[in-house]
């Protein structure tokens, strides 16, 4: 498993865990990933990527 595929998985397992899903494509969620990675996501992009890409559980 490579370094970013365990980074989602850890960060999908997070969210799961405190009753919310990824409502984003495989696509923009790998996008998002690599942006975070290399420094090109504030912290408030970052957080405005999961409110508008995550749902809660139900």
């Amino acid at each position: 498993m490579e370094i970013n595929e365990f980074a989602f998985v850890a960060m999908d397992t997070f969210l799961q865990k405190n009753d919310l899903e990824i409502t984003a494509s495989e696509k923009d969620a790998y996008k998002m990933m690599i942006q975070v990675a290399s420094g090109q996501l504030s912290k408030k992009e970052l957080t405005l990527w999961f409110e508008n890409n995550t749902n809660s559980i139900e």
